[in-house]
């Protein structure tokens, strides 16, 4: 296995903890298995889709609906990587508040 510029004899050059070997941060192999993705959310997943698609994203889908809790996405970043962008539905929105807020006695 190739090592990291970062990692050098075991330890981080980057002043990181020696207990993460970058070395270990390899792009997928295989893009039809995941083995991890980031989970982004943001206010307008139309807007960000138009804009990052303008940029230059390359985006696997289009915003899809998400049984109306939320609207999702998703796309690779340069070392094919998943990203799901996501952005929550009004109702999905309301039903956190309701969660959150502190119940009232009766």
């Amino acid at each position: 296995m190739e090592r990291s510029r970062a990692e050098v004899g075991g330890k981080s050059s980057m002043g990181l903890p020696d207990f993460i070997q970058l070395s270990h941060c390899l792009s997928p192999q295989n893009l039809n298995r995941v083995s991890s993705f980031l989970n982004l959310r943001v206010a307008d997943i139309r807007d960000c889709y138009k804009k990052w698609s303008a940029k230059g994203a390359h985006f696997l889908t289009e915003p899809l609906d998400n049984h109306g809790h939320e609207w999702r996405c998703y796309m690779r970043d340069p070392d094919g990587y998943l990203i799901e962008v996501g952005e929550y539905s009004q109702t999905s929105l309301d039903h956190f508040k309701e969660y959150a807020s502190p119940k009232k006695k009766k």
